[in-house]
C-alpha cells in the first residue's frame, strides 16, 4: 500500500518527468508575456508610496505567489483526476468520502519548485 507521498511521486514521474532536475526536485516555470502590463492604478499606488521599491517588490511577490498557487492547484486537480480513487482511499487521504486537498497540496509543495 502506497502513502500519499509515493502517489504524488508516481504521478509526477508519469506525467511530468521532463520537469525533474538533477537535484531530484520538479521545477515548473512561470510563463510571462513580454506584453504584460501593470495597470495604471497599480503604477500610481507604487509611485505614490513613500517606499516605491518596497511596494513594487511586494506586488511582484504577490504575483509570483498567485502563479505558484495556480500551478499547484492545477497539479492537485490533475492528480485527483488521474489517480485511482482506491489508491487514494488506501493512502488514508479520503475522510468521510471527501478528498483532503491540503494533504495533497503539502506533498506537492515539498517536491516542486516554481521558477
Amino acid at each position: 500500500m502506497k502513502d500519499i507521498k509515493e502517489l504524488v511521486m508516481d504521478y509526477l514521474a508519469e506525467n511530468h518527468a521532463w520537469e525533474k532536475k538533477d537535484d531530484g526536485f520538479y521545477h515548473f516555470d512561470i510563463y510571462v508575456d513580454y506584453r504584460d502590463e501593470i495597470s495604471d492604478s497599480i503604477v500610481k499606488e507604487i509611485l505614490e508610496n513613500d517606499y516605491p521599491r518596497d511596494t513594487l517588490l511586494e506586488k511582484l511577490w504577490d504575483w509570483y505567489q498567485e502563479q505558484e498557487w495556480d500551478i499547484i492547484d492545477n497539479l492537485v486537480d490533475d492528480f485527483k483526476e488521474k489517480v485511482d480513487p482506491k489508491l487514494l482511499e488506501d493512502a488514508n487521504i479520503i475522510e468521510d468520502g471527501n478528498l483532503d486537498d491540503g494533504d495533497i497540496r503539502d506533498e506537492f509543495m515539498d517536491i516542486i519548485y516554481v521558477d
